[in-house]
């Protein structure tokens, strides 16, 4: 998919500006499966490969402290090259209770590499690495979903990482830009940590 006059995102030191780039392209391929082995287990997972690179993108956001940028043959940003997950679901019936059944579910989803910086301008300060999280989940609902109590658990390895990352508002200002390097001081907006928690679901 080639996409003209793509919106973009720039930070003045002050604020986030929308602009246009002259052109995007991404390209991939994306895979699911669904695995029953047994009546009670199913194991159903996904891959997915991605290209996203601009073909034409003059005046781009620059890096602190520097001028602007052509980022043609670049990539765009929130675009990690690679991602998969994979679930192991078991549903049986709840002997103890007519009409009830019991599940347990684990997963893990991994997210590649990728530029989270809110201003499109490739700076190595804003890559996240690789993260993998790992869910977890258990409980008991009425056959014909009608009602659920479950309890899960989130990110279960306490895994750290930054969904977005931003350049400290009035940088320059502050003294925060480092022109000879193209540095500046960076905020990161966290992902949820480990959590617990219950749910309680009904449906009318």
């Amino acid at each position: 998919m080639n996409i003209d006059d793509y919106q973009d995102r720039s930070f003045d030191g002050i604020s986030l500006v929308v602009r246009n780039a002259a052109e995007l392209r991404v390209q991939g391929i994306e895979s699911d499966f669904v695995w029953a082995p047994l009546e009670q287990l199913r194991f159903i997972g996904g891959f997915s490969y991605l290209d996203s690179e601009f073909l034409s993108y003059p005046d781009a956001s620059p890096l602190p402290g520097g001028p602007t940028q052509d980022l043609a043959g670049e990539r765009a940003h929130f675009a990690p090259e690679w991602q998969a997950s994979l679930v192991a679901d078991w549903t049986d019936e709840f002997a103890l209770w007519q009409g009830t059944e019991y599940f347990l579910r684990g997963e893990i989803q991994h997210t590649g590499e990728q530029n989270v910086g809110t201003s499109t301008n490739q700076n190595p300060q804003t890559i996240q690495e690789g993260v993998q999280l790992f869910n977890a989940r258990i409980g008991l609902r009425s056959s014909d979903n009608g009602w659920e109590i479950n309890a899960f658990g989130r990110n279960l390895s306490d895994e750290g990482y930054c969904v977005n990352i931003f350049e400290q508002p009035f940088g320059s200002q502050l003294g925060a830009v480092n022109p000879a390097n193209n540095t500046t001081a960076q905020r990161c907006v966290l992902g949820p940590p480990r959590t617990w928690g219950v749910e309680v679901k009904a449906r009318f």
